[in-house]
């Protein structure tokens, strides 16, 4: 599915009281919900997309009452029509069960976008001197992507591409931070506040958010295509982010250019759905920042070496995890990688067994402002090293890119 960049507060509004209207509408109708069976999927499936949208747009007290008004209508409609299967509709309940409890409080009490309230100014941003970076280069484009066995999603939205949708955002004048009191409270849990709808939601002196498309198990001939397009369409300034999460498709040889495949099928399909380095050759025509998250992803790195044109950045995953790491799982949690792209702070609790019921609340925000003293104080490192490798030196102006790379460039040797 696709997002779209950005939407005027007006839209938002009107998405927003439509389909609060078209809810009122849908569960005022008891009767015709009671005796045909259509009445009762369409009201389902309306509920099912209105969780999607909540999830997007970070509606999290309107979330959590349609998610117990799809329960208790799941359970009527077993009750009501026996005769009519509905355990895909199970299996939807679950699934918005299991995405909920890995995407907890603790986790969103910092945004994941981009916050003016929190995070550096773009004007503040280091300045990389033009001997390195001979032009600036901003994010316009996004693909995203992962598929791991029984990894934690709903629908077709995977917690991994939600998360790095997420953090790929501008939030608007930090409200979401200010309003929902996503402070971290004394008991670890979020603070709560109302939302106002009609509030405007679109700060007008941010940049237009990237544009992201999501693919879910694609085809190598889809991802071929969603590509090509979007090359074709990225402005010169532009840089697209593919971000790629999955299992390895295995190869014949570890020398071989396709030893670092990506599976994106059922397990053991190494066809159509594999994704391996050499395809994305023909895109290196134009500024890359490829984000793998795989365990044999060095592979990737050959496409340095035979690129068309542009010099590719790359994010790779560790092939290893640590011990301490070894209770997580794409199962219950979602990538470590990931978690620790788009929520450091949190992840690295997590990774030493707290969570926010047992974090003191004086500690954490020392933790926050030292790390993000130490994030700065690296960018200006970096952004004034005579030794920066021009590919980051041209993308290191971008806010979402400089949040990512940071602290990740010196595992790539830059």
């Amino acid at each position: 599915m696709e997002i779209p960049a950005r939407e005027s507060p007006e839209a938002n509004r009107s998405r927003l009281e439509t389909l609060g209207d078209r809810r009122n509408r849908l569960t005022n109708r008891p009767a015709l919900f009671r005796t045909d069976v259509s009445i009762a999927n369409k009201q389902l499936r309306f509920l099912a997309r209105f969780l999607t949208v909540c999830l997007l747009l970070n509606r999290r007290e309107v979330l959590q009452k349609l998610v117990d008004r799809l329960k208790v209508l799941v359970e009527e409609c077993k009750r009501v029509f026996q005769d009519s299967d509905f355990k895909e509709w199970k299996v939807v309940v679950l699934e918005i069960g299991r995405f909920l409890k890995a995407d907890t409080a603790f986790m969103n009490v910092r945004p994941l976008r981009y916050s003016l309230v929190l995070d550096s100014h773009p004007d503040n941003l280091p300045h990389v001197p033009v001997a390195v970076a001979k032009r600036n280069l901003k994010l316009r484009d996004a693909v995203l992507s992962s598929f791991h066995h029984n990894e934690v999603k709903f629908s077709e939205l995977t917690i991994d591409t939600f998360r790095m949708l997420q953090s790929l955002e501008w939030e608007p004048s930090g409200s979401f931070y200010q309003s929902s009191g996503s402070k971290l409270s004394h008991n670890g849990a979020a603070g709560t506040g109302r939302v106002s709808y009609l509030q405007d939601i679109v700060d007008p002196t941010l940049p237009a958010n990237p544009r992201k498309a999501i693919l879910y198990r694609p085809s190598l001939t889809h991802f071929v295509v969603v590509l090509a397009t979007i090359c074709e369409e990225l402005p010169l300034d532009g840089v697209l982010l593919v971000y790629l999460s999955a299992s390895g498709a295995g190869s014949s040889g570890a020398g071989h250019n396709e030893s670092g495949c990506l599976n994106f099928g059922s397990r053991g399909d190494k066809g159509s759905n594999c994704i391996c380095p050499s395809d994305f050759l023909p895109f290196t025509i134009r500024p890359l920042l490829l984000v793998i998250d795989n365990e044999n992803n060095k592979a990737f790195k050959v496409i340095t070496e035979a690129s068309k044109g542009e010099s590719v950045a790359m994010l790779l995953s560790p092939s290893r995890l640590p011990p301490i790491a070894s209770d997580f799982s794409h199962s219950s949690n979602g990538s470590l990688f990931t978690m620790f792209l788009t929520t450091p702070l949190q992840s690295f609790c997590l990774l030493l067994g707290f969570s926010g019921t047992d974090i003191d609340l004086d500690l954490y925000n020392k933790a926050e402002t030292l790390l993000s003293s130490s994030l700065n104080n690296w960018g200006m490192a970096l952004a004034s090293s005579d030794t920066l490798d021009p590919i980051w030196g041209q993308v290191l102006g971008d806010p979402f890119i400089k949040e990512a790379g940071e602290p990740n460039a010196t595992a790539l040797g830059y």
